[in-house]
């Protein structure tokens, strides 16, 4: 690991979370797959030098970090989906309700072919979705980044006591300036939408419809079908061409993952990693 020298690393998991619940009802009977089969982590990693003492160990375990130096973090989310199907709920579902990253990050991974599609995988593997993972300046060291990329399944078995099936990483973009066609499009879609929610509301309420000179137009937006991928580009979830162009790759963050394992799934630019 070049000029870095650590004996060994430690891994600070300081989540906390607290449960409020009523007297008279069952929590267990009430809750929510998105508050409890999404679980949001953040881990800090600190490099421990030589020769500590066993003193000094123990003040680790305690949470005294004053003698080490943090050299990265980490950010993520666990999703259960096989707890969520367990529920009679749906992965995706409830993703979409909580993080557009979580909806995208399923979607991806339930392409055909992928790891979670129903035909050709097994949707009832769990995911840890990593959201950022960075590294201080003076130990971005792609050796020492990667140790820490090995060590994460056990990781999040030891602080969560679940081992999670796939581990996935979305990398941002290089700087790219989007299709103005994609913003055009999106913008005439939203238009249709917001004609067949007048005509719904006024169909619910009693209310005719005004006379327009141009009522063709609200007659074709209430004629009009969306497709299945129309819809998901409105409502801002998954669709054809949600991924960032081929030359918006960064290739070194590329080839990191990939070199730990990593492939992209289809064309999303999301990659994961089958443990």
């Amino acid at each position: 690991m070049g000029d870095i020298k650590f004996e060994s690393i430690c891994a600070d998991y300081s989540e906390r979370n607290s449960i409020i619940f009523e007297l008279g009802d069952s929590y267990y009977d009430n809750y929510d797959c998105v508050d409890t089969c999404l679980i949001w982590s953040h881990i800090t990693f600190y490099g421990v030098p030589f020769g500590f003492s066993d003193d000094q160990i123990n003040s680790l375990f305690n949470g005294d970090y004053r003698e080490v130096v943090k050299i990265g973090e980490l950010h993520g989310c666990l999703i259960m989906c096989k707890q969520i199907i367990e529920e009679d709920d749906d992965p995706l579902e409830v993703c979409d309700a909580a993080d557009g990253d979580l909806e995208y990050t399923i979607s991806a991974l339930s392409d055909e072919d992928g790891p979670l599609n129903m035909e050709t995988g097994d949707p009832e593997q769990d995911v840890f979705y990593i959201h950022e993972f960075q590294m201080e300046s003076g130990y971005d060291d792609a050796s020492l980044k990667s140790r820490i990329l090995d060590e994460l399944p056990g990781l999040i078995l030891s602080f969560l006591h679940i081992a999670p099936d796939i581990l996935a990483f979305y990398p941002a973009p290089l700087e790219y300036t989007p299709d103005p066609a994609e913003q055009e499009r999106y913008q005439k879609l939203q238009h249709i939408a917001a004609q067949k929610m007048d005509s719904a509301l006024g169909a619910i309420i009693g209310e005719q419809p005004a006379e327009q000179p141009s009522s063709n137009v609200l007659k074709f937006g209430d004629a009009y079908r969306f497709s299945e991928d129309e819809l998901k580009f409105i409502t801002r979830r998954r669709h054809s061409g949600s991924s960032y162009p081929d030359e918006a790759k960064d290739p070194k963050e590329y080839a990191f993952y990939q070199e730990n394992g990593f492939e992209e799934a289809d064309n999303s630019r999301l990659l994961y990693k089958i443990l």
